[in-house]
């Protein structure tokens, strides 16, 4: 048989500490994703790691959680 890498892909979170004067595109170019996420998935998934943020402004002191995507390399059967 031959071994193939494959690639999976792992949903992760970063923990991120807001500074003042914080805004979504500032804290998704400051914590990038390894694999890039299209923009409105990272959103959604950024408001589903913290609901309150959709009715409240950043606070700066504030601990988030910021989505990213990393590859991992397996080695599969083909």
């Amino acid at each position: 048989y031959e071994t193939a890498v494959c690639e999976q892909y792992i949903e992760k979170t970063v923990r991120v500490k807001l500074a003042e004067g914080d805004t979504i595109y500032s804290i998704f170019a400051t914590t990038p994703s390894p694999v890039p996420m299209p923009f409105p998935e990272r959103l959604a998934k950024f408001y589903e790691l913290n609901p309150h943020l959709q009715k409240q402004r950043f606070i700066a002191g504030e601990l988030i959680d910021v989505p990213i995507v990393e590859k991992r390399e397996n080695r599969c059967k083909q």
